[in-house]
């Protein structure tokens, strides 16, 4: 709908198509998307565009609607009209947390207005993120809005429980993963979560505080839960990453609810974790795990002497496509590998996530054309350079990323790169010369930070004909992080190429 196409996000939207075949998708598999529009507050989207609906106060943050605006709820009932059919559950969120704590009762009145709304014209019920604490006021919010419980400023799940709401535990910062940030974990501290949380524990250093949680067999208690905020996910954490954040965190979330009151009799964390991990890693049908099954350390190596046989031990041998060939280079070199735009290397690894090191060398030609790719997987290419840089780019999710290393044309040189769980190094000719980075903008961070790569694998060079020309030779991948002095010692058999 045109009228409501300007609130989408420019870096990721989605169409009706793509929710009906993601709800589909977790159908299959026993889950129900819970569609949420956070109002009143959280509401930037709508501000930036119509500045006469944000409070205008000294403590405004500029993305809380003015609910005393006539044009605000229709404008939000119009908008949930719009794409309530997209939706299968019969719950939906409309949010409602962090708003003006000055006008609690103007608030309430708008959460319990939303409410009948959603029952009377789509006999469906609502949820909201505890408020009812920070949002002072004489109007009661309705008993039948289920509340997600997160933070002791905002809400008292006791004292909801006591006024008949039902609630749920995501009491941060226990049940909290903002990825790359300084106020909520990064990682969840599953050893934590393990012998401390549960369900009805809202305050894990006083449990037995009455005041504080609730009992196991509370039935207004409906379960607990796992928060992940990305808040800044597209320039600072992949999607690979935060598979790894949220699968590791799911584990133990999902072991503690659906143990449910017997989590007293489960067995040591020590010895659970192990078979989690095994679990985890071997669920069918899960794409995101960029770990490559390898019988040593080598998980791919490619000489060309033998045309594109592996010699890792794995049988991981490469395709020459698309007019790709093997070829004498000479300069101490051997055989290697020989590319123009239109040719390319596939083999039958996508990439590999941390820990890992990745090393080649490279003579590129002359002429490149712009963008043109060494390393390419549905996760991100390694570019040789791009139309504003000459450097060598790494790309992730569709964000790009500077080096220091320029290739220079006609000459070998050597390109490595290796990622540990904090940051991925580059190397240029064995020596350590950058880190990749991006600027992280939040208010707590403010700062540069390093970014953990996935290495695209799929292609050495472009299956989309934007390879880069010249050739490669000695390329080598290991399942663990390597370092300048270990470089070195793989690049030694061609160390008298060095320019």
């Amino acid at each position: 709908n045109p009228e409501y196409s300007m609130y989408a996000s420019n870096d990721t939207s989605y169409t009706k198509q793509d929710m009906r075949e993601f709800q589909d998708f977790i159908k299959a598999r026993g889950l129900d998307l819970i569609p949420e529009i956070d109002t009143p507050a959280h509401s930037l989207c709508f501000t930036k565009f119509h500045p006469n609906w944000s409070i205008q106060n000294d403590t405004a943050r500029g993305d809380w609607l003015d609910l005393g605006n006539p044009e605000v709820q229709p404008f939000l009932e119009g908008l949930w009209t719009e794409f309530i059919d997209w939706f299968d559950s019969r719950e939906v969120s409309i949010g409602a947390d962090e708003y003006d704590p000055t006008k609690g009762d103007l608030a309430r009145k708008f959460i319990n207005s939303m409410h009948d709304y959603f029952a009377t014209n789509f006999n469906r019920s609502i949820r909201m993120w505890g408020s009812d604490v920070r949002l002072q006021g004489s109007i009661e919010i309705n008993q039948n809005i289920h509340t997600d419980h997160w933070d002791w400023t905002y809400s008292s799940p006791v004292d909801l429980v006591k006024r008949g709401h039902k609630v749920s535990n995501l009491n941060a910062p226990d049940s909290y993963l903002v990825p790359r940030t300084l106020s909520y974990e990064d990682f969840i501290d599953s050893r934590k979560i393990y012998n401390l949380w549960e369900p009805w524990v809202f305050d894990i250093f006083d449990k037995t505080n009455t005041s504080r949680n609730l009992s196991p067999n509370e039935p207004l208690l409906t379960g607990g839960g796992l928060g992940n905020w990305n808040d800044f996910l597209s320039e600072s954490v992949t999607r690979v990453e935060l598979f790894d954040r949220v699968s590791r965190a799911l584990d133990v979330f999902g072991e503690k609810l659906w143990a449910g009151a017997k989590n007293s009799d489960h067995i040591s964390y020590d010895k659970w974790a192990p078979l989690a991990k095994k679990l985890r890693e071997n669920i069918p049908g899960i794409t995101l795990r960029r770990r490559p099954q390898t019988k040593g350390q080598f998980v791919m190596s490619y000489d060309f002497e033998n045309g594109v046989t592996d010699a890792s031990g794995n049988a991981y041998d490469a395709t020459l496509q698309n007019g790709a060939t093997i070829v004498e280079a000479g300069e101490g070199h051997g055989r290697a590998a020989q590319l123009t735009p239109d040719s390319y290397i596939s083999t039958p690894v996508d990439a590999i996530s941390y820990p890992y090191a990745v090393a080649m060398w490279i003579k590129p030609s002359g002429d490149q054309q712009p963008n043109a790719v060494i390393l390419e997987s549905e996760d991100g290419r390694v570019l040789i350079s791009n139309n504003t840089s000459p450097t060598v780019i790494f790309e992730q999710d569709g964000n790009q990323y500077n080096t220091q290393v320029i290739l220079p044309p006609g000459q070998w040189s050597h390109l490595a790169f290796s990622a540990d769980t904090q940051q991925t190094t580059v190397f240029f000719n064995m020596r350590r010369v950058a880190t990749v980075q991006y600027y992280n903008p939040r208010w707590d961070v403010l700062a540069n930070s390093t970014m953990l790569v996935t290495a695209p694998l799929s292609t050495i060079g472009s299956a989309k004909g934007n390879s880069m020309s010249g050739l490669v030779d000695g390329f080598v991948v290991l399942d663990r992080a390597s370092y300048g002095g270990e470089m070195a010692f793989l690049g030694k058999r061609y160390a008298d190429a060095l320019p």
